[in-house]
């Protein structure tokens, strides 16, 4: 995709999200923990494009999504719409250029679970007459209807008359699923949130949603951020427009780029690792051996230092422990955090991390705790 900086639409520069973890009664005497829940992400979405966030349950993704799109205020870094800092917007602080109420009405965000998205109470009609009374009022109501009855016609819900009269209870999940993509549409947003969108779906009704937001993207010129976690969904939503793929893991954006080169070329082991346990990528360099060393995840209240998934890592060596890397281009449109991408990084000297290693190291840590705990008991 061939992009500059006058039609970014969206802007992200070390964006961090941290969190308190809430502590029971016995605990509340104590410091709560801090989940860093996103840590130093920067990321441009351009006009009209398509861009899928991957990785495990937990790494971060919905967080940073809803972060994108001012549902959730950073802790740390800057979120800018058209260079319009969305949080200095909001509070009225400094020279706004764009008024928070425009920035509302352009990031826009489709749930997992449309259903609860819906008033159960309201036929879809009126729900979808909704952001049309509030952000165009100049819409006589047979002209709000017109529309309305255009776009279910557009999604595919015909008769359209029949479908603007039902109850969500009335409809399936993927019509209850195209109301709601409707009702962000009428605001004609630059870009959509999708948050697992169609993880709910059957797997031909995916492919179909997946099909659908295609063309109306082509048709509205609305850019997308689609959270999955899901490779190969993430791949299909990206690869026929020319999109891009993330990949996250506990907090930090591991590597981006095109979907052909995130399929074929992966840079990170943990892409790798990802690519390798989706059954859709099995034909594309495959071997039998997982390319992961552990499959528990490490507590996101306290990463492991340097890098972060150097404790699962198979090409880990004890540099990626306590050093973290920056974020290197490979090539113009995909860039990674690991030293492998590096000749003549000193991570290529440094002794290979084994589970045998590791394990000696845990034994020696746990032994100073042991000599410590023993000199405090001690009154030293």
């Amino acid at each position: 995709m061939s992009s500059t900086d006058d039609d970014v639409v969206l802007s992200m520069q070390d964006v961090e999200v941290h969190f308190e973890q809430s502590t029971g009664f016995l605990d509340m005497f104590s410091e709560p923990d801090t989940v860093n829940a996103v840590d130093g992400v920067s990321l441009d979405i351009h006009e009209n494009e398509v861009i899928a966030l991957v990785g495990e349950s937990g790494c971060g993704k919905t967080t940073l999504g809803k972060t994108a799109i001012g549902l959730q205020r950073p802790t740390g870094g800057s979120v800018e719409y058209r260079g319009q800092d969305i949080w200095e917007a909001k509070d009225g602080r400094g020279e706004i250029e764009i008024p928070h109420r425009d920035i509302r009405q352009a990031l826009q965000i489709i749930h997992q679970d449309p259903g609860s998205a819906l008033n159960p109470n309201r036929k879809v009609l009126t729900i979808l007459e909704s952001p049309l009374k509030k952000w165009q009022k100049h819409l006589s109501k047979p002209d709000r209807i017109a529309r309305i009855l255009g776009m279910l016609e557009r999604v595919g819900m015909a008769p359209p008359d029949d479908y603007a009269y039902r109850y969500p209870h009335q409809l399936s999940g993927g019509e209850k699923q195209r109301v709601a993509l409707i009702r962000a549409l009428l605001m004609n947003p630059d870009l959509i949130l999708a948050d697992e969108a169609i993880s709910a779906l059957d797997v031909s009704l995916r492919i179909e949603m997946m099909d659908l937001l295609h063309e109306l993207q082509a048709q509205f010129n609305t850019s997308f951020l689609f959270i999955s976690h899901d490779f190969s969904n993430a791949r299909y939503i990206t690869e026929k427009v020319g999109g891009r793929i993330g990949v996250m893991y506990l907090g930090e954006l591991v590597e981006i780029g095109s979907a052909k080169e995130i399929a074929e070329n992966p840079q990170h082991p943990y892409t790798k690792a990802l690519r390798w346990a989706t059954p859709d990528f099995q034909s594309i360099g495959r071997t039998d051996q997982m390319p992961i060393r552990k499959i528990d995840i490490p507590d996101p209240v306290n990463p492991p230092s340097g890098c972060r998934f150097h404790t699962r890592c198979p090409e880990a060596h004890e540099t990626c422990a306590t050093t973290a890397p920056d974020t290197f281009e490979v090539t113009e449109t995909q860039s990674t955090r690991c030293f492998r991408v590096l000749e003549d990084h000193e991570y290529w000297e440094s002794p290979e991390i084994t589970d045998e290693s590791e394990s000696e190291s845990e034994e020696a840590g746990a032994g100073a705790d042991d000599a410590t705990s023993e000199s405090e008991a001690a009154g030293d």
